[in-house]
Formats: structure tokens, C-alpha cells, sequence
């Protein structure tokens, strides 16, 4: 051990599940999740919250905001209007740990489902997410509003130093810029079975 180390009792991490339950009226995230035990979100809706509805951190020098997840499953829920308070980076889902650096072969979240949900957004970004393997966005529907001016900044789904990532079997709004973004990976880490533009960042 030495000065500036970080540890976690994983003994006391708990399971989560948040079922039926409406979060709005918030200028930050609606909720943020960070165990390594298993995590349900479902059936929720998610009105208007400032941030992202949904954030899974990872962070050691700041907040301090527990570990990895390993198994977290989100299906569904609604997500309306979620992200204002934060463009460009007005991710609805975002996934976000705090490692500085992309380690070969190393993930620092894995196993995340998110499924059958309902995306009412104003603009693109829907998922962002950094350093998972195991990644499955799968039968979700995305529908365009007019509540704010899309600003067509982000992709739909910000992608960093993922592995094994699956989108397929969406509904997509054909106004949506449904592009795939990349960074510190391959296109071979991504497999979706919509024609999406892939674009290494």
C-alpha cells in the first residue's frame, strides 16, 4: 500500500434492482449505479432529467464512486427527453469510468443489457459508453421530439475501448443520425446488424 491508493470492501457492494418508479424534476442523472453484484432497472420511466438518466461510473480520485459492474441489465423502461442540462455530452445512457489510460486486453465494466426500451430523445446521443466488454443494446425503439434544437454534434452511440459490443434488432426514427462512433478500438468489436456508419474518432 502507499499514498494515494484506492480500495473497496466488495463484501459490502449490494445487489440493486429499481423497478416501476418515475424519476424527473432533476438538473443532474437520474440514477447512478456502480456495484459489482447484479443490477435490474425495469419498467421505470425517466422524465426530463438534466444529465443522463442512467449513470454507471467507475472513479477513484474524485467522487469516489465504487467499482465495476459486472452484470446490469436495464430493459423496459422510457426514457423521455433525458439530457438537456448537459450537450454536447447529453448521453442518455453513458457509461463512464474514470481510467485514464486504455490497457490492452483489460475492461473495466462488464455485461451490460439494455433492451426493449423506449428512447424519446430531441437529439442523437443515446449511448456512450467506455471500457466494457459485453456491451448489448438489442430491441430498443428511438423516437425523435421537438422539445429542444438537435445539434447533430455526437453520434448516436459513443464508443471507447469497447469489446464485444452488439446493436441489432432497433427501431430507429429516420430523422435519428444513427451513427456509430469509435475510438481505441476496431470495427471488429462492434457487431450490429443495421447499417450503421462506423467513424474511428
Amino acid at each position: 500500500m502507499k499514498v494515494g491508493d484506492a480500495l473497496e470492501n466488495v463484501t459490502w457492494t449490494s445487489s440493486v434492482t429499481i423497478k416501476n418508479s418515475r424519476f424527473e424534476g432533476t438538473i443532474s442523472r437520474g440514477t447512478l449505479i456502480t456495484t459489482r453484484r447484479k443490477v435490474l432497472v425495469e419498467n421505470n420511466v425517466y422524465y426530463r432529467t438534466g444529465i443522463h438518466a442512467i449513470l454507471i461510473e467507475n472513479d477513484a480520485e474524485g467522487w469516489y464512486e465504487s467499482g465495476p459492474v459486472t452484470d446490469v441489465t436495464i430493459r423496459n423502461n422510457q426514457f423521455i427527453e433525458c439530457g438537456f442540462n448537459s450537450a454536447p455530452n447529453n448521453y442518455v445512457i453513458s457509461i463512464n469510468p474514470q481510467n485514464h489510460k486504455m490497457v490492452p486486453n483489460y475492461w473495466v465494466h462488464k455485461n451490460i443489457k439494455i433492451e426493449h426500451n423506449t428512447f424519446k430523445v430531441y437529439d442523437s446521443p443515446i449511448l456512450s459508453a467506455r471500457s466494457v466488454v459485453g456491451l448489448v443494446f438489442k430491441n430498443n425503439r428511438a423516437e425523435l421530439t421537438d422539445f429542444l434544437t438537435a445539434a447533430k454534434t455526437k453520434p448516436a452511440f459513443d464508443l471507447t475501448g469497447c469489446r464485444d459490443v452488439k446493436i441489432n434488432d432497433n427501431w430507429f426514427d429516420k430523422a435519428l443520425d444513427a451513427v456509430i462512433g469509435i475510438k481505441s478500438m476496431t470495427k471488429a468489436d462492434v457487431k450490429s446488424d443495421i447499417p450503421f456508419q462506423i467513424k474511428t474518432k
